[in-house]
């Protein structure tokens, strides 16, 4: 795959939303190009990692971890694996293995806090979006916790009256 071809992918996943072209071109350039076979591993569950995979082409099967609601989960082209391993000690929760060849970039953690040195701009621009993640996890949890109020309010109404 061209760096073009690279960068125009790593642009159009949200982790990479907003940075400048010139940021991508060079967390393009320090990531190592990597080819994974069908049925080779790309990460494995309770197993740390230090770098995040992004997948170019191809497919990758997730095959265990949390809600995982049927056998396999499919992962295509513009998935990203392991997210925060390129900047966080990270042991994931899920196995991945690529269910066809697949094409990626692996974003180590070491070669991104060095750009993170160089660029202090980056660290800004991530954490700005695990705090938006953090942000409508906790609206999310908002909503769930006035449904289960509103659920369980008759209930205690009806309990009350009958006193």
């Amino acid at each position: 795959m061209t760096r073009d071809a690279l960068i125009h992918a790593l642009r159009q996943i949200a982790l990479f939303d907003g940075l400048s072209p010139l940021q991508i071109t060079e967390i393009a350039r320090r990531a190592d190009r990597i080819v994974y076979k069908p049925g080779q591993t790309i990460i494995t569950a309770h197993q740390p990692t230090d770098a995040t995979v992004v997948i170019f082409s191809g497919t990758a099967e997730r095959i265990s971890g949390p809600c995982l609601e049927q056998l396999s989960q499919s992962l295509p082209a513009g998935s990203i694996i392991a997210e925060m391993a390129m900047l966080i000690d990270l042991t994931p929760t899920s196995s991945v293995v690529a269910l066809t060849e697949v094409r990626a970039l692996r974003l180590t953690r070491s070669e991104m806090c060095r750009l993170i040195a160089e660029d202090p701009a980056l660290a800004d621009h991530f954490i700005g979006k695990a705090v938006g993640r953090l942000q409508d996890i906790a609206t999310k949890m908002r909503d769930i916790e006035m449904d289960l109020t509103a659920f369980l309010e008759p209930d205690r109404q009806s309990k009350a009256s009958s006193v």
